[in-house]
C-alpha cells in the first residue's frame, strides 16, 4: 500500500510540473486570463503648447471732475461811525493864540492876539461869542473889541470894532476842522490881514500863528 501510493504522489507531481511549464512556455496564461485594456486617449497634441500672456487691461485714468475755484471770502468791514462830539464841544470855552509880527509905516513889531471864545449852541461850532480880547503890540497893550468869530470848515472869520474905523474883519485857516480834530486843538495861520487901530490910512499888515485849543 505504500509502495501504490508514493507511486501516484509522483505521477501527481509530474502532471503539476508540465502543466505549469505548459503556462509558461506557451504564455497560455494571458490566453486564459487576457489583461483588460487599456484606452489609450488618440487626441493629439501636435501643437507646441503656447504660453498665453494675458492682455493688459485698459487702465482708464480717473476722471477729474472740475472745481469750481472757490470764492476768497474778503472781510465783512463793519463801519462804525464816530460818535459825535458836537455836544460835548459846545459845553466848552476856546481858546485863540495867535503871535507874529504888525508891519506898519516900515515898522515891524512883534504882536500876539489872545481871544477867549464861547460857541453859540445850534450853529454846529460855527459861530463863537468872543468873551474877551487882548492885543499886545510890541512891548505895549492895546484895548481891542471883537465881536464875533465865525467858522466855515477850516476858514476862520473874526469880526472886531474900532472907535476910528467902525467894524473890520480879519481871516485865518485852520489845519482842519474842529470836529475832526482828536486833540482838541488846531494849527491857525493868519497872513497879510489888516488890522485898524487908529485910521484906515494906516493899518497893521498881520502875519501870525498859532493854535485854536478847547
Amino acid at each position: 500500500m505504500q509502495g501504490s501510493f508514493n507511486v501516484h504522489l509522483i505521477g501527481l507531481s509530474c502532471i503539476v510540473f508540465v502543466a505549469a511549464a505548459a503556462f509558461l512556455i506557451f504564455d497560455l496564461d494571458s490566453k486564459f486570463y487576457p489583461a483588460p485594456k487599456q484606452h489609450v486617449s488618440t487626441i493629439g497634441y501636435d501643437e507646441t503648447t503656447k504660453t498665453i500672456i494675458p492682455e493688459p487691461a485698459e487702465i482708464i485714468p480717473p476722471q477729474t471732475i472740475p472745481v469750481a475755484p472757490k470764492k476768497a471770502e474778503l472781510p465783512v468791514r463793519v463801519q462804525i461811525e464816530p460818535k459825535s462830539r458836537l455836544n460835548e464841544l459846545e459845553n466848552k470855552e476856546f481858546s485863540l493864540n495867535l503871535s507874529g509880527d504888525a508891519h506898519v509905516s516900515g515898522m515891524v513889531k512883534k504882536t500876539t492876539i489872545t481871544l477867549k471864545l464861547q460857541p453859540i449852541k445850534g450853529t454846529n461850532l460855527q459861530e463863537f461869542r468872543i468873551l474877551d480880547s487882548r492885543l499886545v503890540l510890541g512891548s505895549s497893550g492895546v484895548s481891542i473889541s471883537g465881536t464875533t468869530l465865525k467858522i466855515d470848515e477850516k476858514n476862520i472869520t473874526i469880526e472886531f470894532v474900532s472907535d476910528t474905523f467902525g467894524k473890520f474883519i480879519i481871516r485865518a485857516t485852520l489845519d482842519e476842522p474842529i470836529l475832526s480834530d482828536t486833540n482838541n486843538k488846531q494849527s491857525v495861520l493868519v497872513e497879510d490881514q489888516n488890522f485898524y487901530l487908529i485910521n484906515k490910512e494906516t493899518p497893521y499888515r498881520l502875519n501870525l500863528i498859532g493854535n485854536l485849543s478847547s
